[in-house]
């Protein structure tokens, strides 16, 4: 809808479930055709996975929240059901920390490396070879085509050099959630 806002829960909850500021003025930005936009979110519709995401599995880290107005002109993402393996994906997280070196890139084409080994859940922990960092969390995770599809979202990393171009490793690879569950619901 091109009212509604998806992300990662820690965008609103830091560790010990402590709001990140006063959560009513919390504000979704946009820049379009030169003008900078910023909508309320209408926090008394924020759901999350978990109010306390650092302790928790990744899975719990997701919020959606509706915005105070919609935003005209646009199409929003068509959701899709996860995507296995292997599938092609792109991340678009504009302006994070990991992609400091050009301050500009918001696409970056990259793959589904593996899912977690934990017990099967909805959503679905799943490791991407993506590169990013702080002020990715919540990007989305699209399956290009003729009509992307939105099929999770960023959430963290586990490397040791996580602002750095890396081949995908045990050392070095980065993690989202899929939309499904109790998210996609």
């Amino acid at each position: 809808r091109d009212d509604i806002v998806t992300t990662a829960a820690h965008a609103f909850f830091g560790p010990g479930g402590s709001p990140r500021g006063t959560l009513s003025a919390c504000v979704f930005a946009l820049n379009t055709d030169g003008v900078h936009r910023r909508i309320p979110f209408d926090i008394a519709t924020l759901q999350v996975g978990t109010r306390n995401p650092y302790p928790l599995p990744p899975a719990d880290d997701w919020a959606v929240v509706r915005l105070k107005e919609p935003v005209v002109g646009a199409r929003p993402y068509e959701v899709g059901d996860g995507a296995p393996i292997g599938t092609s994906i792109v991340l678009v997280a504009h302006r994070h920390r990991g992609w400091a070196y050009d301050g500009l890139r918001a696409i970056e084409a990259c793959r589904i490396r593996a899912e977690t080994a934990a017990p099967p859940r909805d959503p679905r922990e799943i490791d991407i070879d993506c590169s990013a960092g702080d002020g990715a969390s919540g990007s989305a995770i699209m399956v290009p085509g003729s009509t992307c599809r939105m099929v999770g979202i960023y959430v963290g990393w586990r490397s040791s050099h996580p602002d750095a171009i890396s081949p995908y490793s045990a050392h070095h690879l980065n993690f989202g959630i899929t939309v499904q569950g109790a998210f996609r619901d």
